[in-house]
């Protein structure tokens, strides 16, 4: 072995992921009214990963000036993107919607929030529905105090530094610090998991 370059380049078939970005720059450029995307007939086709992929482009593309209200309501219809039971895809949708201001989403994002705390969907969800005129940052702190007690405590004292939850002389959400919060979730936890190893299970649950 020797440093420097393989002797050969690799070649990579990269057909599915440019008609994914084709798509994307159509719809990136479209308006209400001058809608011309072709092959929407192929979405349904797609692996999941190419939906994604197409979504985090047009996303990219769009950062400083998100699509018109008017067009996302016509990709749905074409796509039926909020029906979407895959969490990847539904993240990258609400979060193309909310950036749009699209009061559509607004409770299917909650439903999100409300239903699960994985940090990369939570953290970044309640950022955008603060953001968002469609939400806000009064609508954002009202479901997290509605779902808090759910949430992994890193997730929660991440998302309430996000959002300024905090009430007077620093209390948290529910009442306490957020530090003797997560005090007592991981005390909790250490009582679960000292349990199970004792049980002879996993100490980690549905594992």
């Amino acid at each position: 072995n020797t440093p420097g370059m393989p002797p050969e380049t690799p070649h990579f078939d990269t057909s599915i992921a440019r008609e994914a970005d084709a798509m994307a720059r159509e719809w990136a450029v479209s308006a209400p009214g001058k809608i011309s995307v072709s092959n929407c007939e192929a979405w349904a086709s797609w692996t999941s990963q190419q939906k994604q992929f197409m979504l985090d482009q047009l996303l990219e593309m769009t950062e400083d000036k998100p699509l018109d209200v008017k067009v996302l309501e016509e990709m749905d219809r074409r796509f039926e993107l909020t029906a979407s039971k895959n969490s990847e895809v539904s993240f990258r949708w609400y979060t193309l919607c909310l950036r749009a201001g699209a009061s559509f989403i607004l409770q299917h994002a909650i439903q999100m929030l409300s239903s699960q705390g994985r940090m990369k969907f939570t953290r970044s969800l309640y950022r955008e529905l603060a953001k968002s005129k469609a939400g806000g940052k009064a609508i954002a702190l009202k479901t997290f105090k509605a779902n808090a007690g759910g949430y992994h405590p890193i997730c929660r004292t991440m998302v309430a530094k996000d959002l300024g939850a905090r009430g007077d002389k620093g209390a948290g959400v529910l009442g306490l610090s957020w530090t003797t919060t997560t005090l007592i979730s991981l005390a909790a936890y250490t009582v679960f998991a000292v349990v199970r190893i004792r049980n002879r299970k996993c100490p980690i649950p549905f594992v």
